[in-house]
């Protein structure tokens, strides 16, 4: 008879949250390392949570532990949730809990997958990309799903890993295997910077953006920027949601300006009223994942010899109201450092 599965979520912020509600109500046994916030309701070693939105309304007293060091040694699953600059140094802290069976499954963007193999055994690894995103107001974490989550793996030894963390959210939600799972990340992740660093300069939804004839402008120029990179280091770009072929987005010909209208609108249409989701990070002043994750995409674009001149400045620019030294304003895409670049061409 096989023992029950048994689950560790470091970081039980939105998306912790989330699994910790789900698995622990599935019936799995869960533990959660989740710091000190107004949002617990605490009772002995269990925190309340509460989810509500497109996987259901769900409350659960999921058990809580206050460091990584007093997490399980036995356990089958670890999700890491945290954001992508306390990952390293929260995987180098759970490395001796990591068994020679058990499943690390971390959450996946640019920058970040060779990172986590130098700390965590890649037979060991697997990568999770999330097609829903979630918020936590007062008590309750909002959840909004567009296609459950995507798993894949860097090396064919962590296919069983795979599997076993397959089964377990598939009774939670959608999931999908992906035999590319960094084309798949690069490819949400080039439009979603675009629209993430953007709308944190400037406040503004991603309709405003690209009615704005500026706003249009920089969304293109950062795409092709990315563009370059990928090509550089030679990696094959998936179309975004099997969709948007950023190669033909990017055509300098008839065709090409055709079909970037097309998506023009239909980005418009569809997801007119998104709002960066870096934006409310740096209304509050909370360090942010975008400026970590630009950081990263410049150094690698320096180290390679890619001129990415757009995204250098709105990475300064961030940085600026990071500090307190800029404002957000709907004028940015109008700034002369962004304008004179373009004089410069």
């Amino acid at each position: 008879m096989r023992k029950p599965i048994r689950i560790g979520i470091v970081g039980a912020g939105n998306v912790g949250r989330v699994l910790a509600v789900m698995l622990s109500s599935s019936g799995y046994y869960v533990e959660a390392v989740t710091g000190k916030s107004p949002h617990n309701i605490q009772i002995d070693n269990y925190s309340a949570y509460e989810i509500n939105g497109d996987f259901g309304n769900k409350q659960y007293l999921v058990r809580v532990l206050a460091d990584i060091e007093d997490m399980s040694d036995d356990l089958d699953v670890i999700f890491v949730c945290t954001k992508i600059f306390d990952g390293i140094g929260n995987l180098k802290t759970l490395r001796p809990k990591i068994g020679p069976n058990c499943s690390v499954v971390t959450i996946h963007n640019m920058f970040w997958m060779d990172r986590v193999a130098t700390v965590v055994d890649p037979n060991n690894m697997v990568c999770m990309y999330l097609d829903f995103s979630c918020v936590t107001v007062g008590k309750k974490t909002f959840v909004k799903n567009s296609d459950g989550i995507k798993l894949g793996v860097v090396r064919k030894e962590a296919f069983e890993k795979l599997e076993l963390v397959h089964d377990i959210l598939s009774n939670v939600c959608i999931v999908k295997d992906t035999n590319d799972i960094v084309g798949l990340a690069i490819s949400r992740n080039i439009i979603n910077v675009a629209i993430s660093a953007l709308g944190a300069i400037s406040g503004m939804r991603l309709k405003d953006i690209l009615l704005d004839r500026n706003g249009r402008y920089l969304f293109c120029k950062i795409i092709e920027e990315e563009m370059a990179l990928f090509k550089k280091i030679k990696i094959k770009v998936l179309p975004y949601d099997g969709k948007l072929d950023y190669n033909l987005f990017l055509k300098k010909s008839i065709s090409g300006r055709l079909y970037k209208r097309k998506y023009m609108r239909l980005l418009i249409k569809n997801n007119g009223n998104i709002v960066s989701s870096a934006l409310r990070d740096f209304e509050l002043g909370r360090k942010s994942e975008l400026i970590v994750l630009l950081n990263n995409f410049l150094k690698t674009a320096g180290f390679n010899g890619v001129s990415v001149p757009y995204l250098r400045e709105i990475y300064e620019m961030l940085c600026q109201i990071s500090k307190n030294e800029r404002r957000i304003s709907e004028n940015a895409f109008y700034d002369k450092n962004l304008v004179k670049i373009g004089d410069k061409k």
